[in-house]
């Protein structure tokens, strides 16, 4: 079985779970955010900030696991992954626990300073900080070791199990409910875990092992640390600028992006060992072309037939089950669009991580994140509000993506006038999408009682969006041919759902 073909077969059997886990995601956030209202959601999105940030506590070595782990395998070295994998695990357990009391340590001092719910929050923050880095690990040995339906299967059970307790204790007790339903989710996750499928949990303790996979891991992360800076920094600026309200109804365009991340995120996450494992035997970027090129052809080809389905259906969706959001709806559209960018970058990023050029991908990131913080900062200051964050972000999401694209097919992958023009066919479908989006939005809407558009014209309009889009479809079919594999697979989803 070729490379093509396994990576579709590994992404369709890994996405049946992820799927369904983001689909109740979907319909359980809008359900807590119609519970929460603006303000609380808005809080709860802050905390999850915190818990982001908190994250990286573990300096880049959980990044060196997920990298290194392979690695040696690729080469035979098996003995060297198992002490990789034993001083991960310990030192994500010192880190973990170091930030999570830093956390719990500042709810106390600072308690004057901040509402009740928000000091609950970061108590909580505290705690799942540590449970987070466990998990993580746990993850990624799964999936270093290509057990894709483990993973896929957790994260089904987990996301089904917080969004159905957090929809029932938020419905009864607010934010504090959400908060109580993150927290034991985690805990019952990783029991499970420890049940079912046990990972090695035999942590060493070993501060040389341990400083060599920091200064491997440390760039890795810093690249994902400034990537994390470069997706969240709008959500920093609207809490620092406007207020916890303004940021739940931003949230909710973010939920709406999140859709958009499943089979992405889905192929990197499969991807990645496979570039390191390949890298690892050949020591040649040139031999990773294929893991490169085609993805992201075929990323920049068939994500726009569900962003425009997406930018559709967001007016009717937030009119009809979030009333209270109706603010939410042009932030929403304009980032579901602009999602686009750093989803086509993705696999470029991974590349570089791979061959040890982190460096060139995090000069690009932080000259974007200075334009988002100074683009963002204009908007704001100028009263644009949460539209002109959205437009800031998409602005700063289109000058990385050509950047590192640009970086990695010039240099690596195509003569200039190949790489140009390579280029210029991942972006032709995004400009051909929003032309279509703006021409159908101009079919009035017979909108019924409190402005909501008419279910049979929304319908007409996806309708009409689909067929018009099916020639991206078309076209990235005849360049990788995925479509009878595709069939073949989905026509075994049911299955693979339940099966390991």
């Amino acid at each position: 079985m070729g490379i093509k073909e396994q990576v579709i077969r590994d992404t369709v059997r890994y996405a049946a779970r992820v799927v369904l886990a983001q689909c109740a995601l979907f319909v359980g956030g809008f359900a807590i955010a119609r519970f929460l209202g603006p303000t609380n959601y808005g809080i709860w999105n802050g905390l999850q900030l915190i818990l982001l940030y908190a994250s990286y506590s573990q300096l880049g070595i959980v990044n060196a696991l997920n990298r290194e782990l392979p690695l040696r395998r690729g080469k035979g070295e098996l003995a060297q992954a198992e002490r990789v994998r034993s001083t991960t695990l310990g030192a994500v357990l010192v880190t973990a626990l170091v930030a999570g009391g830093a956390i719990l340590a500042y709810s106390t001092i600072a308690a004057s300073r901040h509402s009740p719910l928000v000091i609950l929050g970061l108590r909580f923050v505290g705690l799942l900080v540590v449970l987070q880095q466990i998990y993580a690990y746990a993850e990624i040995c799964f999936r270093t070791n290509h057990e894709f339906g483990v993973v896929s299967k957790l994260r089904l059970y987990r996301t089904v199990f917080d969004v159905s307790l957090a929809v029932l204790l938020t419905y009864s007790f607010d934010l504090a409910g959400r908060l109580w339903a993150a927290t034991l989710t985690s805990i019952v996750i990783l029991a499970y875990i420890l049940w079912q499928h046990p990972v090695p949990f035999r942590p060493a303790f070993d501060p040389k092992e341990a400083a060599k996979l920091i200064a491997i891991g440390f760039p890795i992360m810093m690249v994902g640390l400034v990537y994390g800076l470069l997706q969240s920094i709008d959500r920093v600026l609207i809490l620092a600028f406007l207020n916890p309200t303004h940021l739940g109804y931003y949230a909710i365009g973010l939920t709406a992006v999140s859709t958009l991340s499943i089979l992405p995120g889905v192929a990197s996450e499969i991807l990645y060992p496979r570039f390191a494992e390949r890298y690892g035997a050949t020591n040649s970027p040139s031999e990773l072309k294929e893991y490169v090129l085609t993805p992201t052809y075929l990323l920049a080809h068939l994500l726009p037939l569900f962003q425009g389905i997406i930018y559709l259906l967001i007016p009717y969706v937030i009119l009809t089950a979030l009333p209270k959001y109706a603010l939410a709806i042009r932030p929403a559209r304009i980032l579901v669009m602009g999602s686009f960018f750093l989803t086509v970058a993705g696999f470029a990023s991974d590349f570089l991580n791979t061959i040890n050029k982190q460096a060139m991908n995090l000069m690009a990131q932080i000259a974007s994140l200075a334009i988002a913080i100074s683009s963002t900062y204009a908007v704001l200051r100028l009263g644009w509000g949460i539209q002109g964050v959205a437009l800031a972000t998409v602005l700063t999401s289109l000058l990385y993506s050509i950047a590192l694209l640009g970086y990695v097919v010039l240099r690596h992958f195509a003569t200039p006038a190949e790489g140009i023009k390579f280029l210029w066919t991942l972006y032709i479908p995004f400009i051909y999408c929003l032309a279509l989006l703006l021409l159908i939005d101009l079919i009035p809407d017979a909108a019924m009682g409190q402005g909501i558009p008419s279910p049979a014209v929304v319908f007409l309009k996806v309708v009409i969006f689909a067929l018009l889009i099916l020639p991206l479809v078309a076209r990235a079919n005849r360049r990788a041919s995925f479509l009878p594999e595709l069939y073949d697979l989905v026509a075994g989803l049911r299955r693979s759902v339940f099966n390991r």
